[in-house]
């Protein structure tokens, strides 16, 4: 099946022509047995959905049973508006601690230095070692050892991440003592823990909400980043933004001293 939309048609050489050729040419397409004439708002709302499903691999990860992009990688389940501006950074000499372990691990594995990663669970933290990622650790935890895992490995981290199994309050109370300057934390589903993340705002750091679908979820959620007030993170190549997944590959003509004007209209 074929979906038509409305078309620019023109004549040799790019040349306009006329509304009444332009019209037989667009009735002689919507004549073809398979294709459907539909308004160019649906159009719109398809190239949506298609970008969500596809470019940001929602339908894959509903299908895998874990958060993946559009090819396959793993990717955290944090908001797609967090994993766009994280993957866009270079934390290759970053130091992270996680607390909760998964997809989110095999994620920062690939653009951290190394990465600690407490698990509670014996089975997942099993399913993770098997994976054999030479710059992650993960660190087993009970109920009453869980908290305060973040004060074995490493004197402070770049990175602290705020997404585990429970206590959530006291995760990232015992996480920031052990922040370096200039250093990111990360507190997922920040919007059903403002306690949290009046904490982590209130000791000081910049709060950032990015809010939007994750991967699996069937309703939007919000990722928190909290920045120390010297973050500088340089950019993983050398363009930021990064063009997103589903975006246009282009740059502006404005954006240069003396771009083009803008047109009226």
């Amino acid at each position: 099946m074929t979906l038509w939309a409305k078309v620019n048609v023109s004549g040799p050489g790019g040349r306009p022509v006329s509304p009444e050729d332009e019209q037989r040419a667009l009735q002689q397409v919507r004549h073809q047995k398979g294709v459907f004439d539909i308004p160019d708002k649906l159009m719109h709302i398809a190239s949506c959905v298609n970008i969500l499903t596809d470019a940001y691999g929602y339908e894959r990860s509903l299908d895998e049973g874990v958060p993946v992009d559009g090819s396959g990688a793993p990717i955290p389940l944090y908001t797609y508006p967090a994993i766009e501006y994280l993957r866009q950074l270079d934390f290759s000499d970053a130091v992270v601690f996680e607390y909760g372990s998964g997809q989110s691990t095999v994620f920062w594995s690939g653009r951290a230095r190394k990465v600690y990663a407490v698990e509670h669970d014996p089975d997942w933290r099993a399913r993770l070692e098997q994976r054999g990622l030479a710059n992650v650790e993960v660190l087993a935890a009970d109920e009453d050892s869980y908290v305060g895992t973040v004060e074995g490995p490493e004197p402070d981290y770049d990175v602290v991440i705020v997404d585990g199994h429970g206590h959530r309050y006291d995760c990232a109370v015992a996480g920031r003592t052990k922040l370096k300057p200039g250093g990111l934390m990360i507190l997922d589903n920040a919007d059903w823990h403002p306690n949290t993340a009046a904490f982590l705002r209130d000791s000081g750091l910049i709060q950032i909400d990015m809010t939007g679908f994750k991967p699996t979820y069937y309703h939007t959620s919000t990722t928190s980043l909290f920045l120390e007030r010297g973050f500088a993170r340089k950019p993983a190549s050398g363009r930021q933004p990064a063009v997103g997944w589903g975006g246009l590959e282009q740059v502006s003509p404005w954006d240069k001293p003396g771009g083009d004007k803008p047109t009226e209209g």
